[in-house]
């Protein structure tokens, strides 16, 4: 049976995430605190020093981490698609709550309707 190597860095990056979730963990993106895990702004193996580096990892939730390596797959992580990445969600995020902020305005309307009426 062929022995896994884990990489120089490997310890050094489970006691950085161990850091990392403690308190509160939050996706960087979402806020969402279900499902976050590690991921790396930029790739690199198991024996670089920046695989442990707590400034080359931030924390997204499992959808957030999924749709990015669908989009730029594993061969393009970098800062650059990152920052890409995070405009895209950003951008969709401030849309749902412009979404979200109009709706509660209608129902505001509507009461106030409601209220004249009587």
């Amino acid at each position: 049976m062929k022995r896994i190597h884990k990489g120089k860095y490997y310890y050094d990056f489970l006691r950085v995430m161990d850091n990392m979730k403690r308190g509160n963990p939050k996706c960087f993106i979402c806020g969402s605190t279900k499902n976050v895990g590690p991921h790396h702004l930029k790739k690199v193996k198991r024996n670089n020093p920046a695989y442990a580096d707590k400034d080359n990892i931030v924390l997204l939730c499992r959808h957030h981490h999924s749709k990015y390596h669908n989009k730029f797959g594993n061969k393009e992580v970098n800062p650059k698609t990152f920052a890409v990445f995070l405009r895209d969600e950003l951008n969709h995020e401030i849309h749902k709550l412009d979404i979200q902020v109009r709706t509660e305005r209608n129902k505001v309307k509507r009461l106030e309707m409601e209220l004249n009426e009587d």
